[in-house]
């Protein structure tokens, strides 16, 4: 994530946070270089984790991420199975051309 898509972000997260809560908040972020810590604004304080910390801190995050690409595997290989099998007649280009398609990707 570069800075510009991070100020886009952070300024759809700040409208979001604001019709969601009305006190303060405090959004502690790793520190990458798209980052811009120590912001502060009316409804939110961004904070940054001091450098090669964050996993440290951060201790359940690998058991996080390698959660939730076994379920995303799991989903997509499921869906991809789907598809295959309604489509066995057809030849393998098309096939993987119609999975792609089916499964949201942009680039075949």
């Amino acid at each position: 994530m570069d800075e510009h898509v991070y100020r886009l972000w952070l300024a759809d997260f700040c409208e979001a946070l604001a019709a969601f809560k009305s006190s303060k908040a405090v959004l502690l972020l790793e520190n990458a270089r798209g980052h811009i810590m120590n912001l502060e604004n009316d409804q939110l304080s961004v904070e940054g984790l001091p450098a090669n910390t964050t996993a440290w801190y951060q201790a359940c995050y690998q058991g996080i991420i390698h959660c939730t690409k076994c379920i995303y595997k799991r989903v997509m290989t499921g869906k991809m199975l789907v598809c295959a099998e309604e489509h066995a007649a057809e030849s393998p280009m098309v096939t993987a051309a119609r999975l792609a398609r089916q499964i949201g990707a942009r680039h075949v």
